[in-house]
């Protein structure tokens, strides 16, 4: 029937989320990269992000974390120049020594290091999450870390987009005051129209879906369908 595959799409993709915590408390950071380590420097990293949300009573199960790295490069002679001899005041102090390559080597992996930049979202799930990002992003800060605008919300104008591009009606998706996403389709909807809307609220990235099923009661021998 219709309405189990609904169903099973809406399982897949707004269950997890809404049967945990109705509003993810999420937060953005960006900070320096740390070093990699024989290639798990990230998986290393975030355990260390988790173990610090442990000290903060906060549920590893509930907690999602997301890194990007990237990189800032100057954009200025002077802010190259300044980067230059904090690259050469480092390496001084280091006191690397031989081979001029080994020298440049050192240079490039210092001024990787000052460049490096990695970008954090942290999405909480669990009860009583409010106290426990506060206390991680504390921490965070003080290693370093500065907190970041939050990405923007679902709107109207994307939900709109999502539905010219799957061609259905708009009243079909109306996103509320709070950011949630009320789909509502009607109980002759194409499944393959509304699978489609799913998708692309998912790969919006929106959190908070609110579903109005499309049941329908199956008429009885010799009544009619009304």
């Amino acid at each position: 029937m219709l309405l189990v595959a609904f169903a099973a799409a809406f399982a897949t993709f707004a269950a997890p989320v809404l049967a945990q915590h109705p509003h993810p408390i999420t937060t953005r950071l960006e900070g320096p990269a740390p070093p990699a380590r024989g290639g798990d420097g990230d998986s290393v990293f975030v355990a260390a992000v988790r173990k610090q949300a442990e000290a903060c009573g906060m549920q590893n199960d509930s907690l999602q974390v997301t890194q990007e790295r990237f990189s800032v490069e100057p954009k200025t002679e002077a802010e190259e120049a300044a980067l230059d001899a904090k690259v050469e005041a480092i390496s001084a102090k280091s006191g690397a020594t031989g081979p001029k390559e080994s020298r440049q080597a050192s240079r490039a992996f210092i001024r990787a290091l000052l460049t490096g930049r990695l970008r954090l979202m942290l999405a909480y799930m669990g009860e009583d999450g409010e106290a426990g990002m506060e206390c991680l992003v504390g921490a965070m800060v003080e290693a370093g870390f500065a907190t970041v605008d939050p990405p923007s919300s679902f709107t109207q104008d994307m939900a709109d987009a999502i539905s010219d591009s799957c061609g259905s009606p708009r009243a079909w998706m109306k996103v509320e005051a709070d950011g949630t996403v009320r789909f509502e389709p009607p109980m002759d909807a194409d499944y393959k129209v509304s699978a489609c809307l799913l998708k692309g609220i998912k790969e919006s990235g929106a959190t908070k879906l609110g579903f109005v099923g499309n049941e329908r009661v199956p008429p009885t021998e010799g009544q009619a369908d009304d």
